[in-house]
């Protein structure tokens, strides 16, 4: 079966005629071969796309709401400056055992055995507080 497509110009109007030649002759486009022609455009255009947008604009709003509770969490810190901690960067991130120092933006700074580290809060999964004598005897068992 092939396709013919003519195209003509009429007074600045172009017409299109398609039609389908087979055994019996020229005959017209069915309504059958349009619906398979223009139902998978129909649902591209209208089903499919406007759902992926949709779930882009779910997902930038979970992103930025995310990112505000990392502010939100820099503020919870903030009250935990001069005491003791253990703040986790999640299971193959660091432990860090020290004295948190000042948190500027998304960094914390903690003063530890070996000197002064940064640590980026975005990262940051979990603060453990510590009594004062206790942190002593776990940044003497650290390496």
């Amino acid at each position: 079966m092939i396709l013919i497509i003519e195209i003509k110009n009429l007074d600045s109007k172009v017409a299109c005629e398609c039609m389908e030649t087979g055994n019996k002759g020229d005959v017209w486009l069915n309504s059958g071969a349009w619906l398979a022609i223009y139902m998978p455009l129909f649902i591209l255009f209208f089903v499919i796309l406007p759902q992926q947008r949709k779930m882009q604009r779910s997902i930038t709003l979970k992103i930025k709401k995310k990112k505000g509770l990392i502010i939100m969490a820099n503020e919870v810190i903030k009250k935990y400056i001069g005491k003791n901690c253990k703040i986790s960067t999640g299971p193959y991130g660091t432990n860090i055992v020290g004295k948190i120092i000042e948190i500027n933006e998304n960094w914390i700074e903690v003063e530890t055995k070996k000197g002064i580290q940064l640590i980026n809060a975005e990262f940051v999964q979990s603060v453990k507080i510590y009594p004062s004598n206790q942190i002593e005897n776990r940044m003497s068992q650290e390496p």
